[in-house]
């Protein structure tokens, strides 16, 4: 392996020489690739590892080879992997199944085929564009192994706020090429601060308690790359001057129905600046999820820790791969940038 690349979707590649004497040069994608490192024993290290599975035990030295400062914390819950996975999938009623797939994502085999119509050949729809999730689906997400690697080992990362780890520049990469990065006219009189977002950031994370990259990440997930949502135009019809910056009670079958739900919402909390919904929101997440151990992605959307499965942050299957996926740039070297939080002593609890 030569390099690290991202392409055009975020997607990453590595650059490769290939063959019998290495004479080709190519890219593989990272997920087709095993690295094996080079363990050199570390007894306490290994101490700790035996509160792990065997099975986990080879993906967790690799990550700790390559970043020795990493802590990983077995954590049982006392429930068995099927029992976890049968409180997910509404086994006696689809209609209980707690997550949902999109409808245009993947095969087939990732949509529970409970829901499918022969006579139209379609699936149930939920919320225009969603189904619900098959039992394999939901164990492939919910199987630990599977995210026991640099790319996904940050839906274990306990999301408390740590003022050590925190550099403002490791922040800029994690809303870079978004609209957060951009900021907003934050005073009203027409001067675009580029840092106005950050600042409502970090100002929510030393309130409530929840890492910034955290915070930061959850949002564009919630309101995508351009941020163009109504929940937080500001302009919605009856509801100008409101935002919803989390989506805390956005559910409905249309736009128009997810939309002012969420901002009724904002309205009953008075979120009536950029400022306060983030403040706001970033506070009702710490209350709803990280005081009560919900406090990894993992956690808050399979909770497992309490066996309270109404009180999940998301439905869809893969949330926690897609929010990790962006913290994760707050802590890796990508594409040759320099990351101060590359060494840090991040926890992770499994």
């Amino acid at each position: 392996i030569l390099a690290e690349e991202l392409d055009g979707d975020g997607d990453m590649w590595y650059k490769i020489l290939y063959g019998d004497n290495f004479e080709n040069t190519g890219y593989a994608y990272n997920t087709r690739v095993s690295i094996v490192y080079d363990y050199a024993f570390d007894e306490d290290f290994e101490t700790n590892l035996q509160n792990f599975p065997q099975s986990y035990h080879a993906a967790l030295r690799a990550l700790h080879e390559k970043h020795p400062n990493w802590k990983f914390m077995a954590h049982d819950i006392n429930m068995s992997f099927n029992e976890a996975v049968e409180a997910q999938y509404g086994v006696d009623d689809i209609k209980n199944s707690r997550k949902w797939v999109e409808l245009n994502y993947g095969s087939d085999n990732w949509k529970d085929a409970r829901g499918y119509n022969e006579q139209n050949g379609n699936y149930v729809t939920l919320e225009a564009r969603w189904t619900y999730a098959s039992r394999a689906g939901i164990e492939y997400f919910m199987d630990p192994r599977n995210s026991l690697n640099e790319d996904k080992i940050f839906v274990f990362m306990l999301q408390a706020y740590n003022e050590e780890m925190y550099n403002k520049n490791d922040l800029k990469s994690v809303v870079k090429n978004t609209f957060l990065e951009k900021g907003y006219d934050k005073n009203g009189d027409g001067i675009l601060e580029t840092d106005a977002y950050l600042d409502d950031i970090v100002l929510a994370a030393q309130g409530s308690g929840v890492s910034p990259y955290v915070l930061a990440a959850t949002i564009i997930i919630e309101q995508g790359v351009l941020g163009q949502s109504n929940i937080i135009s500001g302009k919605y019809t009856d509801f100008e001057g409101y935002y919803n910056f989390f989506n805390f009670s956005a559910s409905g079958n249309t736009v128009e129905e997810i939309t002012e739900s969420a901002l009724t919402y904002a309205k009953q909390n008075n979120w009536n600046s950029r400022t306060a919904a983030i403040v706001g929101g970033a506070q009702k997440y710490a209350d709803g999820y990280i005081s009560v151990g919900q406090d990894t992605y993992y956690y808050k959307d399979f909770n497992v820790v309490n066996k309270v499965w109404w009180h999940q942050y998301a439905s869809t299957l893969y949330d926690a791969w897609t929010n990790g996926k962006v913290l994760r740039k707050a802590f890796a070297d990508e594409k040759g940038e320099a990351i101060a939080n590359k060494d840090a002593a991040i926890e992770f609890r499994i």
